[in-house]
């Protein structure tokens, strides 16, 4: 009997990295390929990625890779996926658009794209894919129909039930009712612990007109370079009230530029300029569009709370808002943004102002609802942390869902559905990769716990040179991070003292005294000054 399999590789641990194979008896597709933002304590690393072991492992099965929008948790790893593979790429004409820059010009060349559309049917071997329309905070976004010769599911991928949508683009509840016999909903958690409906971007719009009829200064706004819909709220509402605006960040500016051309962005040329005219404006002229939502190093947001931004000075009567909500792991990069501008004296207006931003994710009843549409067998949420799916099992739960029917799962878990039934049969590598410049790292290599006990207590290099066993001078001690400078000029002469010390006990050959001066010397100053120093040890025998 054919069995149909779902294998997660990302996007169920945290917010990013969201991937799946969908597989049958003799095809799989490849759904999303997106990337995280890495942790504190991942010292080095600029980005995560799902890992693609198991893909080598499946290669000759796999027929195609199918999008389901364009936000970078769902497309940031393509770049590295086809270093290794070339697999036809199914997505919407504007979320190919904006994948495009993750391909190098030798990828794209021998790259095959297909646009995909709502409705249409597409067959890759034994498995049959129909997209349908979602409403999310970018456009042309889809959740998924896969068919299989012994099984149905429906993905909602990342969706909310928005009943006025700026672009008219309304999730397809219909569709999803006249379907019936589905074995199993993967349904996305983001916020599913928060109760009620999510804000409508209608609401944001009116917020954003009210606050852009009081304000008389310039006006800065930060939000998600993705996010195409709060573009072209901020136009409309410039142009209303007689005002430019400057787009500033490579990100928003490559995606202005996309979707303008797509025809996701109309606006007259003249309301968008360089941020050099904006000095020539009346500051009640003014505003600017930019990154640093999320508080971003580089970005401009936070180079001008930081006063390192020679474009632009805030300056107390401007007006800050953060229309965006924080990614879990950003609050801290966020807060201090925000603290750094309320010392310059700004106004700011970030998530304590009720509809200045709206998600683009589902809340519990809007979450329901789609559950009682679809009427699923089996239910696996998808798309979040832990307590994300956790409560989204619950809102299961509330609509009728047997808690034996859903399924709390991890990275690396795999389902398979068949006639009435759904259970996890096994579980592949799914770590992160861990992208260090050009490395792709194992989240479980030594040199991130190395790089974590340096930013403890820093590191000693003792360097002795020898002759017959004896020092011929006192030990060369350097480091970094290792001793404040009033704690030098004591605590050297002690450490130096110690080394000599030990050299009179060690036994063996310069490995072993090597390895024993080490040990010695951590302990050393550990005792001295409570820190746990790295210590490395070089000897020269003349």
């Amino acid at each position: 009997m054919t069995k149909t399999k779902i294998t997660f590789l990302g996007g169920l641990d945290r917010i990013g990295k969201n991937m799946f194979v969908a597989e049958s008896h003799d095809s799989a597709v490849i759904v999303d390929c997106g990337m995280a933002f890495p942790d504190d304590e991942m010292y080095g690393v600029s980005t995560v990625i799902p890992s693609f072991e198991y893909i080598r492992k499946i290669k000759p099965k796999v027929k195609a890779v199918f999008l389901t929008h364009g936000h970078e948790d769902h497309i940031g790893a393509l770049g590295y996926l086809y270093r290794e593979f070339n697999f036809p790429l199914y997505a919407t004409s504007l979320t190919l658009a904006l994948a495009d820059s993750k391909f190098s010009g030798t990828q794209k060349k021998n790259l095959q794209t297909h646009a995909a559309v709502p409705a249409q049917v597409y067959e890759f071997g034994d498995i049959k894919i129909e997209p349908f329309a979602v409403c999310h905070s970018i456009p042309e976004s889809l959740g998924l129909i896969i068919e299989t010769p012994d099984a149905r599911i429906v993905h909602t991928g990342d969706f909310k039930l928005d009943p006025k949508p700026l672009d008219g683009r309304l999730t397809d509840l219909r569709r999803l009712r006249s379907l019936g016999n589905v074995d199993l909903l993967l349904c996305d958690s983001t916020n599913a612990d928060q109760e009620g409906w999510t804000v409508s971007e209608n609401d944001v719009a009116k917020t954003f007109d009210k606050l852009f009829q009081k304000i008389s200064g310039r006006i800065v706004i930060a939000s998600f370079s993705s996010n195409i819909l709060r573009m072209q709220h901020v136009l409309n509402v410039a142009q209303k009230y007689g005002r430019r605006v400057a787009i500033l960040g490579r990100s928003m500016e490559n995606n202005f530029k996309i979707a303008r051309d797509s025809g996701y962005i109309t606006c007259p040329e003249n309301t968008v300029a360089a941020i050099e005219q904006m000095h020539s404006l009346p500051e009640n002229k003014v505003v600017v569009l930019t990154t640093g939502s999320q508080g971003e190093r580089m970005s401009a947001l936070t180079q001008m709370a930081g006063r390192r931004y020679d474009k632009m000075r805030l300056k107390k009567e401007d007006t800050v808002i953060i229309s965006a909500s924080p990614i879990p792991g950003n609050e801290k990069d966020i807060n201090e943004t925000i603290n750094n501008l309320y010392r310059i004296g700004v106004r700011v207006l970030y998530d304590q102002v009720k509809e200045i931003h709206a998600s683009g994710h589902a809340c519990a009843e809007e979450i329901k609802e789609l559950i009682k549409a679809v009427k699923p067998r089996f239910f696996a949420p998808v798309h979040g942390e832990y307590k994300h799916l956790y409560s989204n099992i619950l809102n299961g739960q509330k609509v009728g869902l047997r808690r034996n029917n859903s399924f709390l799962l991890q990275n690396g878990d795999q389902l398979e559905i068949g006639k009435n039934f759904c259970k996890i049969t096994g579980h592949v590598y799914a770590e992160p990769v861990l992208l260090d410049g050009n490395y792709g790292a194992d989240p479980r290599e030594t040199v991130f716990h190395e790089r974590h006990q340096l930013s403890r207590g820093g590191v000693a290099l003792v360097t002795c040179a020898l002759s017959k066993g004896s020092l011929v001078c006192e030990p060369l001690i350097t480091g970094s991070g290792f001793l404040y400078r009033k704690e030098k000029e004591q605590f050297l002469p002690l450490m130096q003292e110690r080394v000599g010390e030990i050299l009179r006990e060690a036994k063996g050959d310069q490995r072993a005294k090597e390895q024993k001066l080490t040990k010695e010397l951590e302990k050393f100053t550990y005792e001295k000054l409570r820190r746990r120093t790295t210590v490395f040890v070089n000897i020269i025998d003349l």
